[in-house]
């Protein structure tokens, strides 16, 4: 598309977000809260390649009973991801005015919240696509400054209103592709909490080949990785909705395996019971979980060929 276009492109996209944005802001919650769910099942009819994706997705975990359960959800992960965006944005008043726990429920470890208190101390926080990690990270910085991992979106009018609105005191947000190991590790060096999104399908040099729901798919290696460099506790968590702008914020035990001294074997073990719980989660609420992410994608040569040398039960 020429630049011109593409220009023009980008500004109507943005009078539209910013006016449903605006809508957003001036209604109520729950009628907020159902105009998402209208949308998720809107976007769910008419997007034709993630919704055959979601399904897909339901079938392979084997976690429906049938095509009815599939359908069923399906159609609520999409209402779910819609109503993600208008709970973040109607849960400014609750944290400005120090209101937030009227809405949250903490059910957290001693261990993990030890560990997450800690003055000083890193923390990693590892989560999936399920509820609302947004108002996981924000609950989290009321504790300790937080920093998150995004992805810029292509339009750059969208995208910088989004990070305005985003710009919280104790919360930030680092560029995808600028989150190299260094700048992470400066990031619990400064005692801060690292939350990162660990079901994000991984390029062949930066994955490792680990069953979810008893299929291979590409995993990042970025939490183990940091965990065992840096020391930093090594904490899965999650929040999940239970209502209208009512929420259950978990955190795990921290992950603690034994020592083999090799790093591979101690990184790939890591990565196993960090998916292991997350499998749990999503079983627990299905509902909430992203189905229409590519979660399974066809492995590149290096990872098959890992597989295979890993042998039978990798």
């Amino acid at each position: 598309m020429s630049s011109p276009l593409l220009t023009l492109r980008h500004r109507a996209e943005f009078a539209v977000f910013h006016a449903v944005l605006r809508a957003i802001d001036r209604m109520p919650v729950d009628r907020a809260l159902a105009m998402a769910s209208r949308i998720g099942d809107i976007v769910y009819a008419l997007d034709f390649y993630r919704r055959g994706v979601a399904k897909r997705n339901i079938r392979l975990s084997g976690i429906a009973a049938g095509r009815a359960e599939t359908v069923r959800i399906a159609r609520a992960s999409f209402r779910s991801f819609a109503q993600l965006a208008v709970e973040s944005l109607k849960a400014d008043d609750y944290f400005r005015s120090g209101r937030w726990r009227e809405m949250v429920d903490l059910q957290i470890d001693p261990a993990a919240d030890e560990a997450l208190k800690a003055p000083g101390r890193g923390a990693i926080l590892a989560g999936g696509h399920i509820g609302n990690w947004e108002i996981a990270s924000r609950v989290l910085a009321t504790f300790k400054p937080v920093v998150g991992i995004t992805k810029n979106m292509n339009n750059p009018l969208t995208d910088r209103l989004v990070k305005d609105r985003r710009a919280r005191e104790n919360f930030t947000m680092t560029p995808k592709r600028d989150a190299d190991a260094g700048r992470l590790l400066e990031v619990l060096n400064r005692g801060h909490v690292l939350g990162l999104l660990v079901d994000q399908h991984a390029r062949s040099a930066y994955g490792e080949p680990i069953r979810f729901f008893g299929r291979h798919v590409s995993m990042h290696k970025s939490a183990a990785l940091l965990h065992l460099v840096s020391g930093a506790p090594l904490i899965l968590g999650c929040c999940v909705r239970t209502g209208n702008m009512k929420f259950l914020v978990r955190a795990y035990p921290p992950v603690n395996i034994p020592r083999s001294g090799d790093k591979n074997t101690d990184v790939r073990a890591l990565m196993l019971e960090l998916n292991s719980k997350l499998e749990d989660m999503v079983r627990e609420f299905p509902e909430q979980y992203l189905w229409a992410h590519r979660r399974w994608r066809p492995l590149r040569p290096a990872l098959l060929a890992k597989i295979e040398k890993l042998g039978p039960g990798a």
